[in-house]
């Protein structure tokens, strides 16, 4: 998943650009790392403005060339009111493939667990707590099935191949129940035995 953000500096100047992670990108271009863009080298950054997210590099880099090229005004009306977004962009982008997000830390954890399922082999489980560690705290298993729970998209994120520590199944499967969980890994080739998988043989270690 890529985005495109405005942030704004304490000049109010707007510096627009493209990351895969938005915190990580503030930071660089707040703290002046060597990785910053040189235009927020010489202008502090202070708050990020807007970002919206995009499928790929390409299109989050179409949208930023855009937005580059909207007047100081324009800029400001899009941050204010997003409904601006098409009226200002619809001749240059298409703006269906484009999401304005509310950027904080439950957003971006619940983008890291969904981006996580995408990378799962197939024939291959992990378990709750597998994401809650890649989040980098064991102790989010209960949170990440939450997400889980409320998935989207079940075939852009596979949360059926998610499984308890002892590989059991969900009861509460968010697609038809424990039974549509077991349709699906079989149908992916993984053996369940009592409503379970061998961790010892299918699960993944990233």
């Amino acid at each position: 998943m890529f985005y495109t953000y405005i942030i704004r500096c304490k000049d109010n100047s707007l510096y627009t650009g493209i990351t895969t992670d938005i915190k990580r990108r503030f930071e660089e271009h707040s703290k002046k790392t060597s990785k910053c863009a040189k235009y927020t080298l010489n202008h502090q950054a202070e708050k990020i403005e807007c970002v919206w997210q995009s499928e790929n590099r390409i299109l989050a880099s179409k949208l930023e060339f855009y937005i580059k090229k909207l007047t100081k005004t324009e800029k400001e009306s899009l941050i204010k009111d997003n409904k601006l977004f098409k009226q200002l962009l619809s001749k240059k982008i298409e703006c269906k493939l484009y999401k304005r997000v509310i950027f904080d830390e439950k957003y971006q954890m619940k983008e890291k667990i969904f981006e996580f399922l995408r990378t799962i082999p197939k024939k291959k489980v992990v378990t709750y707590g597998q994401i809650a560690e890649y989040l980098g705290n064991k102790n989010l298993s209960r949170v990440v099935g939450n997400y889980l729970h409320k998935n989207p998209d079940e075939k852009r994120y596979p949360c059926y191949k998610v499984v308890n520590s002892q590989g059991k199944l969900s009861n509460n499967f968010a697609f038809g129940g424990i039974d549509g969980q077991r349709e699906r890994l079989e149908k992916d080739g993984i053996e369940i035995i009592n409503y379970s998988v061998d961790l010892n043989k299918y699960q993944w270690k990233k």
